[in-house]
């Protein structure tokens, strides 16, 4: 998607881009526009303002988490972003991990672990359509 506003944003590090497209591709297939970086950020532009003026429009956050990306802060910094804006956070785990931010703790994660990639990505497909219906229905 390469509007400003997205049902989904998909937050991942590089080493989980094929991850991360295949959520992308079956939340589209679903009619979720998404908005990831790959597909959404063109040459040229800036990237952090369009980064955050879509992740503060996003109505659902879906955190793709693993080694890498526990290892980095970016990450963390969108979750934490989204989560203080009141929008709503599915973290897929794809491995564990050896600790989480304390502020994770009450979010219920998909555990990917020993799932295909088709598989999760359904999984999230499914909990992000949940999360947008109650929205619909405030």
């Amino acid at each position: 998607m390469t509007g400003s506003t997205a049902g989904a944003y998909i937050s991942y590090t590089r080493e989980d881009m094929s991850y991360a497209e295949g959520v992308s591709r079956t939340l589209e297939r679903a009619g979720i526009p998404v908005w990831i970086d790959k597909e959404s950020l063109k040459p040229g532009v800036d990237w952090y303002s369009k980064n955050q003026e879509a992740l503060t429009n996003a109505r659902v956050l879906v955190a793709i988490v693993s080694a890498a990306s526990n290892s980095l802060q970016w990450t963390f910094f969108e979750i934490g972003y989204a989560m203080a804006a009141g929008t709503p956070v599915i973290l897929v785990l794809l491995a564990e991990v050896a600790s989480l931010p304390i502020n994770l703790s009450k979010v219920q994660v998909v555990d990917a672990q020993g799932l295909d990639e088709t598989s999760t990505a359904e999984v999230v497909a499914a909990a992000v359509k949940e999360i947008l219906g109650r929205q619909n229905d405030s």
